[in-house]
């Protein structure tokens, strides 16, 4: 059997888990009901975007205990915006087709759906419980579905897990487990056929999901949480960093990425360098990773003596400069540019003295 058969099965078969939820909708449920064909229009979004974010919405209706049921999952908006830890939809185009889903077919407006590509994150972010707790909260929708999505384009595969909010615990949102009905949505047909116009289909032809889609389990000791997940502003700074990596290094191949254990990083072009922001990052200094090395190095952090980007700033600089195997790395064919054009506009800025400035070591 090839890779891609392994990959795009045709059809899943679930193991069913009893789970303790409340019958009477007033508890987040701890399932969600989506149709395989759904769940394949989810992932072969999340294919056409394999390097920045991308997202959607989510149709269908509400059991009586709250259970969501997914009948139609819609992609992006052609006025959406996608960037590598960021989607924004087109919410005019939701309400166009929303609309229409629910005049023909009286289908409701349930929830969300999102990759984490670079954030490798395989639950909500800070920024994203924030945004379903205004929902759920404000908006007249007392129950709201998230699903996140990664796309791993080196192992050919995508996950996406399902997390249920409730107004009534807002900020305890329930880690769902899948129950996949194996067909086609009955509106996947007649959507295609009567709102052919209107919605925007993804261009990849095949699915890939990894694993039929293993339920969530919701880790029995909280996983550590990172400073780039606790506000959208830290998302902002992050891409700042990315942004200002790439402006020193001279390249446009920089990018954030995340490890395994939920740190993010940045990685430096087509090198095996990486900026790793620690857990305890802004407290903790940035640390240099090189994948030959065992150990990491390190500069002078003079956060929060100074403001985030300033200090990033300069510790960047001293390890461009300062750490000769990362300098020829990066900029071979560059000459060494004037301080003063290169460091970022400061007021009543002194430049540290020889006795400051610390010296890059390896731990």
């Amino acid at each position: 059997m090839s890779l891609k058969e392994k990959l795009v099965p045709k059809s899943w078969s679930l193991k069913r888990t009893e789970v303790n939820t409340s019958d009477d909708g007033s508890q987040p449920s701890a399932r969600a009901i989506i149709f395989q064909s759904e769940l394949e229009i989810i992932s072969r979004h999340m294919i056409d975007y394999p390097n920045i974010e991308t997202g959607g919405s989510l149709f269908g209706y509400w059991t009586q205990n709250g259970t969501p049921i997914v009948s139609l999952a819609l992609g992006p908006g052609p006025e959406s915006q996608h960037e590598s830890t960021f989607f924004e939809q087109d919410m005019d185009y939701v309400r166009r087709v929303g609309a229409e889903v629910y005049r023909r077919w009286r289908l409701q407006h349930i929830g969300e759906w999102h990759s984490h590509h670079h954030l490798g994150l395989d639950h909500p972010s800070g920024g994203d419980v924030g945004t379903m707790v205004k929902a759920v909260e404000g908006r007249g929708f007392p129950r709201m579905l998230l699903c996140i999505g990664i796309f791993e384009n080196r192992k050919l595969e995508a996950t996406v897990n399902p997390f249920n909010f409730h107004r009534q615990h807002a900020h305890n949102y329930q880690p769902a487990q899948w129950d996949i009905v194996s067909t086609e949505s009955p509106y996947r047909h007649l959507i295609n056929e009567q709102l052919g116009d209107l919605i925007i289909p993804p261009i990849a032809t095949q699915p890939l999901l990894s694993a039929s889609m293993r339920p969530h389990e919701k880790p029995t000791v909280p996983a550590p949480t990172h400073w780039l997940t606790e506000r959208v502003e830290n998302v902002e700074a992050m891409k700042q960093m990315v942004a200002e990596a790439s402006r020193l290094i001279g390249r446009s191949d920089v990018h954030a990425e995340m490890h395994d254990n939920g740190e993010p990083a940045i990685a430096l072009m087509n090198s095996d360098f990486e900026i790793v922001l620690p857990f305890g990052f802004p407290k903790k200094a940035p640390q240099l990773e090189q994948q030959s090395q065992p150990q990491p190095t390190v500069a002078e952090w003079r956060y929060p003596e100074l403001d985030l980007m300033v200090a990033f700033h300069l510790w960047l600089m001293q390890v461009i400069y300062e750490y000769p195997v990362l300098y020829d790395a990066l900029l071979p064919n560059h000459n060494t540019p004037d301080v003063e054009e290169i460091l970022p506009p400061q007021e009543n800025t002194e430049e540290p003295s020889n006795n400051e400035t610390q010296n890059i070591k390896s731990i």
